[in-house]
């Protein structure tokens, strides 16, 4: 949680236990993928958490 703050200035978000990466690995691809094809920086944001403020 820590290591997601000081590299995105962002509070880090606890999805769950580590095995569930397994799932979300992929993603991480198909993103990459995006962004090459249309050379852009595209991402997946994460909204309505209690605490969190619109960017």
């Amino acid at each position: 949680m820590e290591l997601a703050r000081v590299v995105t200035g962002r509070a880090g978000v606890d999805a769950g236990r580590l095995r569930l990466a397994r799932q979300l690995e992929p993603l991480t691809a198909v993103l990459i993928s995006i962004n090459k094809a249309y050379k852009i920086h595209a991402g997946i944001r994460v909204a309505g958490l209690p605490g969190s403020t619109p960017a």
